[in-house]
């Protein structure tokens, strides 16, 4: 484990720790290498610009999540995905379904946040169990979606379902 515990090759907040420091430290890819890489794998995400609704700009700007073996990421659409990290294989998808006509200049989604189990709740149940228990978020941690309706969604990495536990409408807030 690395910098506050943070194994090497993880990628947890938006600047690889929540201390935005941005800094990996894994050194195989060097300068002497890098010219014979190869695209291990890609992936097209469906999240297309011209939908119904859609405002003049969409824009893909996500900082994708490394936590275990699963990449976490947003499109500008909104929709969370977790992917195999080692094959690009989908896992879960989920989708907000945003609410109401939205009156926005751009529409993205920069990423998502986590935030670890409990250490008491990660030993009883490691990650990635899936399940629907209601303690799952809590052996599992969060990852959190700000919607562009102005609500903020907690969810399950393991599953992908709402952490039905947080906030008042079966794992949501309302930003407003």
């Amino acid at each position: 484990a690395g910098l506050r515990g943070l194994p090497a090759g993880e990628w947890h907040a938006y600047g690889r720790t929540g201390d935005g420091q941005r800094y990996s430290p894994l050194d195989q890819i060097t300068t002497a290498n890098v010219a014979g890489l190869q695209e291990a794998w890609h992936i097209h995400t469906g999240d297309l610009r011209g939908q119904p609704g859609d405002p003049e700009e969409t824009t893909y700007e996500v900082t994708p999540l490394k936590i275990g073996k699963t990449l976490y990421l947003c499109n500008p659409h909104q929709t969370v995905l977790a992917l195999d990290a080692t094959t690009g294989a989908e896992i879960w998808r989920f989708d907000p379904r945003l609410q109401g006509k939205l009156a926005l200049q751009h529409l993205t989604c920069r990423g998502l946040s986590y935030r670890a189990p409990r250490a008491s709740a990660a030993m009883a149940t490691p990650m990635p169990m899936p399940t629907s228990a209601p303690d799952a978020c809590a052996a599992n941690g969060k990852l959190f979606m700000p919607t562009a309706d102005g609500r903020l969604i907690a969810l399950d990495p393991a599953s992908g379902k709402p952490c039905t536990g947080f906030g008042p409408a079966q794992g949501q807030i309302d930003l407003w």
